[in-house]
């Protein structure tokens, strides 16, 4: 018996190895490409619905975040003017909407109003308003009707 015998399928395993992290490596990169798409082309689109909404919200100015979440959702924030920074969530200050994505590429809104109590606090559901259903939103909803689900 040579060594030979026990290289080959050694390095034959390694390069199989190797092989798989490359392609890893690969498809990482490329969903971290997507999720920057994702981030760069949702948010322009969020920003024209958040111009569009802010003339409902006198005395406001508005912020895009997301995605985030289980569900990728975006928010749209609508602070009150003049607040200083870091305090824009304490009391009435801050109305938001939050978005995630529906079936058939249809948006859906999550509906702060409604709280199933299904998670407890400080769980995964919890975190990511799971609570809270969501509700379809069609394409064609003018802004007038969109903004009652800003809470």
């Amino acid at each position: 018996m040579t060594i030979a015998s026990f290289q080959k399928p050694y390095l034959e395993a390694l390069d199989e190895v190797e092989r798989a992290s490359n392609a890893l490596r690969r498809a990482e990169a490329q969903n971290k490409k997507a999720w920057e798409n994702l981030r760069k082309g949702s948010r322009g689109r969020f920003e024209e619905m958040a111009k569009g909404m802010l003339p409902f919200f006198s005395g406001r100015r508005y912020e895009v975040r997301g995605p985030f979440g289980i569900y990728a959702e975006m928010c749209i924030y609508f602070y009150k003017d003049g607040i200083e920074e870091g305090k824009e969530f304490e009391g009435d200050k801050c109305l938001s909407i939050t978005f995630l994505p529906g079936e058939g590429g249809n948006l859906r809104v999550r509906d702060f109003s409604v709280n199933t109590g299904r998670f407890r606090e400080g769980t995964i559901g919890w975190l990511n308003g799971m609570n809270h259903p969501s509700i379809d939103i069609p394409g064609d909803m003018e802004i007038e009707e969109l903004v009652k689900y800003v809470r």
